[in-house]
Protein backbone atom coordinates (compact mmCIF):
# COMPACT_ATOMS: atom_id res chain seq x y z
CA UNK A 1 0.00 0.00 0.00
CA UNK A 2 1.25 3.13 -0.70
CA UNK A 3 2.44 5.53 1.87
CA UNK A 4 3.42 2.17 4.28
CA UNK A 5 7.08 2.82 4.05
CA UNK A 6 6.20 6.04 6.74
CA UNK A 7 5.91 3.41 9.71
CA UNK A 8 8.60 0.80 8.20
CA UNK A 9 10.94 -0.64 10.80
CA UNK A 10 14.03 0.50 9.08
CA UNK A 11 12.22 4.42 9.14
CA UNK A 12 12.88 6.56 12.54
CA UNK A 13 9.98 6.14 14.90
CA UNK A 14 7.01 7.83 13.83
CA UNK A 15 4.18 5.52 15.09
CA UNK A 16 1.18 7.42 16.78
CA UNK A 17 0.38 4.82 19.20
CA UNK A 18 2.38 2.75 21.88
CA UNK A 19 1.47 0.05 23.96
CA UNK A 20 2.58 0.09 28.05
CA UNK A 21 5.38 -2.86 28.82
CA UNK A 22 2.92 -3.56 31.76
CA UNK A 23 -0.12 -3.07 31.44
CA UNK A 24 -0.34 -3.26 27.75
CA UNK A 25 -3.24 0.18 27.86
CA UNK A 26 -2.51 1.49 24.25
CA UNK A 27 -1.19 5.07 24.77
CA UNK A 28 -1.29 8.11 21.58
CA UNK A 29 2.31 9.18 21.74
CA UNK A 30 1.74 12.99 22.16
CA UNK A 31 -0.19 11.97 25.39
CA UNK A 32 2.91 9.58 26.56
CA UNK A 33 5.03 13.25 25.78
CA UNK A 34 3.23 14.91 27.65
CA UNK A 35 2.24 12.82 30.86
CA UNK A 36 5.76 10.43 30.53
CA UNK A 37 4.46 7.73 31.27
CA UNK A 38 1.09 5.47 30.91
CA UNK A 39 -1.97 7.23 31.97
CA UNK A 40 -3.40 3.92 33.47
CA UNK A 41 -0.37 2.11 35.42
CA UNK A 42 2.42 5.08 35.53
CA UNK A 43 4.76 2.74 34.09
CA UNK A 44 7.19 4.69 31.73
CA UNK A 45 8.71 1.69 29.65
CA UNK A 46 6.85 1.48 26.33
CA UNK A 47 7.14 -0.85 22.93
CA UNK A 48 5.51 -0.33 19.63
CA UNK A 49 2.59 -1.63 19.07
CA UNK A 50 2.64 -5.04 17.52
CA UNK A 51 -0.86 -6.37 16.83
CA UNK A 52 -4.42 -4.54 17.95
CA UNK A 53 -7.83 -6.17 18.59
CA UNK A 54 -10.89 -5.31 17.12
CA UNK A 55 -12.11 -3.44 20.10
CA UNK A 56 -8.75 -1.39 20.50
CA UNK A 57 -8.84 -0.54 16.55
CA UNK A 58 -12.08 0.61 16.66
CA UNK A 59 -11.08 2.96 19.79
CA UNK A 60 -7.76 4.10 17.58
CA UNK A 61 -10.16 4.86 14.88
CA UNK A 62 -12.34 6.85 16.81
CA UNK A 63 -9.64 8.53 18.23
CA UNK A 64 -8.63 9.51 14.80
CA UNK A 65 -5.22 7.90 14.44
CA UNK A 66 -3.54 7.83 11.13
CA UNK A 67 -5.60 5.18 8.78
CA UNK A 68 -2.27 4.57 7.41
CA UNK A 69 -0.91 3.33 10.24
CA UNK A 70 -4.16 1.20 10.84
CA UNK A 71 -4.22 -0.55 7.88
CA UNK A 72 -0.79 -2.18 9.04
CA UNK A 73 -3.14 -3.84 11.32
CA UNK A 74 -6.40 -4.99 9.24
CA UNK A 75 -6.33 -8.70 8.62
CA UNK A 76 -6.47 -9.50 5.04
CA UNK A 77 -8.11 -12.36 3.62
CA UNK A 78 -5.88 -15.03 1.86
CA UNK A 79 -7.10 -15.83 -1.96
Amino acid sequence: MEGREKYHKDKSFADPLIRCDRCSELIQIEELRILGSCPKCGNARVTNVRVMSEEEMKWARAEGIDPLFLSLFEQYEEE
